[in-house]
């Protein structure tokens, strides 16, 4: 027999302690202080069974005359008779008056039928309910009030069914065959801080908010769904251990289930799945939880269960420390410097990615692998302290790089953003320092030619074509032309096809600017020639057409920079480099970034596409 302090949860220990002998010991004792009912060793029907639960009223017991009154039927067998029977199926579906038990009710080795349900609806109980030994239970309870807590302890249930009802003290089962299952149907489950000493005098234990440990042959069957547990803002003040061993948490530790759902719930306290094992499916989805979930030794069918990862993400995940106590989480930097805790609680991510990999879902193993992955990255923080090898500096700073990069490899997307960042910065480098033939269309060559018409007496049309040469063009097209015609016998016909092609579409260029530079001349006129309205008409659209010089110069200049930076990150460099000086370094320093940013690409995305 191990011996243990009280203070110590009984999640920590396998074998029977001193505090489960002592626990066991109060709890006969409190059966045996306890007055008997009116229908011991008796079989009654169910009718008899509730008058009894409503009405018995032994005397209170000299030694604590305050004390609330137990009334325990023990060894009642209980049968079915439609004729007494038949309003309780009746109103176990109808909003009828409340039926109130004023006194603690303890099922005491009694038998129920083997073809009937115990059913229960709209009844408030106003003291504990306990189960103890009862064999072939099969109930439902529905719309009903528990004001003190409700204890299953060595039963035969096929299965009981809690439906819309209210656990203001808590549940507790243990050492309790479940044959079929055990269901909990939009129930609430609270702990009252005014009973929490009192519960534990009168059944020698610890108040829990909901508590299984099921380790019998089969494994049960457990729903829980749309149900909400809470606990009071005293118990919320607690640390977190503190909670867990105090029984403020959802405890099924050590329990071996053979399917357990738990869908659509709130929680507002610690989960416990510590060593817990489900042999069929598993599924876990639409929950909110504000505390942890325990998930350390947690065993569950890879291939047969749905868990929803947006459930249990951003550091909900969390395993008990074997040797201080402690709760280890991501968060808990501090804890993860030790070697064991790193490795318990990347153990509970394991199982998670294994099934979501094993069935499929990438977007959650994703998520999951990321998670994982910061907490080595915290981890490996502190080792490199400790280990000091280069290799283990460069796997720190290679998370980190990884993690900014692409999600460690998850993310081909945020690899094509962050790229794209840095050829960007590149680029704002190229754009203050162009390469030449950018230089040479600078914006003060552009509008320089627009300086003639305020300058000297000319229009637009005279000033910008002889300033841009297409007068020039056109002659040198022209005498191209009249070659070919001087020496059409010697050339094979294409020549003259092609050239007059080429001839009447640089024809067309030139009379389509001629006419564009007419209409505005004939709008405004010569600058020294106009005066009054005309003159600041010309003004204003001059100045649109300055401003239109300079975006375009601007624009001209970034799809530039932008194609620089482009062809020196993707080709490292090949070809030649169309600038010079400092400049012409940073596009090699770009083109090497580009080489190896763009192979960690290259490998996270074939790791999608091959996943």
């Amino acid at each position: 027999m191990t011996v243990i302090s009280l203070s110590e949860p009984l999640f920590f220990k396998y074998s029977c302690t001193v505090k489960q002998l002592f626990t066991l010991l109060l709890f006969s004792l409190s059966f045996c202080l306890s007055y008997a009912s009116s229908i011991d060793d008796k079989e009654v029907n169910f009718n008899t069974l509730i008058e009894v639960m409503k009405y018995d009223e032994p005397e209170a017991m000299e030694c604590c005359p305050d004390q609330k009154k137990d009334i325990n039927i023990r060894n009642v067998k209980i049968n079915f008779e439609r004729e007494y029977d038949g309003w309780l199926d009746e109103r176990f579906n109808t909003n009828t008056k409340k039926i109130h038990i004023p006194n603690n009710i303890n099922f005491i080795n009694c038998d129920f039928p083997d073809l009937f349900w115990y059913l229960l609806g709209n009844v408030e109980f106003h003291g504990y309910v306990t189960f103890n030994h009862s064999k072939k239970v099969k109930a439902k309870f529905k719309n009903c009030v528990f004001h003190k807590s409700v204890w299953l302890i060595g039963n035969e249930v096929e299965f009981i069914e809690f439906i819309n009802c209210d656990f203001k003290h808590g549940f507790k089962m243990e050492r309790t065959l479940v044959t079929d299952k055990l269901r909990f149907d939009s129930c609430n489950f609270n702990l009252r801080t005014d009973s929490y000493q009192d519960f534990g005098k009168a059944l020698g234990t610890t108040p829990r908010l909901f508590w299984i440990q099921y380790r019998l042959d089969p494994p049960m069957n457990l729903i829980i769904e749309h149900c909400n547990f809470d606990i009071p803002e005293k118990l919320k003040k607690q640390t977190d251990i503190e909670q867990v061993r105090n029984g403020s948490s959802v405890d099924v530790n050590f329990s071996s289930f053979s399917n357990f759902r738990f869908n659509y719930n709130q929680v507002n306290t610690h989960v416990n799945f510590d060593r817990a094992s489900v042999s069929n499916h598993f599924s876990l989805h639409d929950c909110v939880f504000e505390k942890y979930i325990f998930t350390g030794h947690f065993a569950i069918n890879l291939g047969n269960s749905m868990i929803q990862w947006s459930s249990i993400e951003d550091d909900k995940i969390a395993v008990f420390s074997e040797d201080t106590g402690e709760v280890v989480h991501k968060s808990s930097y501090e804890h993860l410097k030790d070697e064991l805790n790193f490795k318990s609680l990347v153990s509970s991510y394991a199982i998670f990615y294994s099934s979501y990999k094993l069935q499929g879902d990438r977007v959650s193993s994703n998520k999951c692998y990321t998670e994982w992955k910061d907490i080595e990255t915290i981890y490996l923080k502190y080792y490199k302290e400790k280990d000091g090898s280069v290799d283990t500096f460069f796997l720190y700073y290679m998370n980190i790089f990884l993690d900014f990069f692409c999600a460690y490899g998850t993310s081909p997307t945020q690899a094509i953003k962050m790229s794209f960042y840095a050829m960007l910065i590149f680029s704002c480098f190229y754009f203050l320092f162009p390469p030449p033939r950018v230089k040479n269309r600078s914006y003060i060559n552009q509008i320089r030619n627009y300086f003639e018409y305020f300058t000297k007496n000319k229009g637009l049309e005279e000033t910008l074509l002889n300033a841009e040469n297409f007068y020039l063009k056109n002659k040198k097209y022209d005498e191209f032309i009249k070659e070919i015609r001087e020496n059409q016998r010697y050339l094979p016909f294409y020549f003259k096809l092609f050239g007059r092609q080429v001839y009447v579409v640089e024809q067309f260029k030139l009379n389509f600017r001629k006419m564009i530079f007419r209409g505005f001349d004939n709008i405004t006129g010569k600058w020294e020639e106009i005066s009054g309205k005309r003159k600041l008409l010309a003004a204003v659209l001059y100045g649109f057409i300055v401003l239109f010089s300079l975006l375009y110069f601007f624009f001209f200049r970034i799809v530039e920079a932008l194609t620089l930076s482009l062809n020196a990150f993707s080709t490292l460099g090949f070809g030649d480099i169309p600038v010079k000086g400092t400049v012409r370094y940073l596009t090699i320093l770009e083109g090497f970034i580009g080489w190896f940013l763009l192979s960690i690409f290259s490998v996270s995305l074939i790791s999608q596409i091959l996943w």
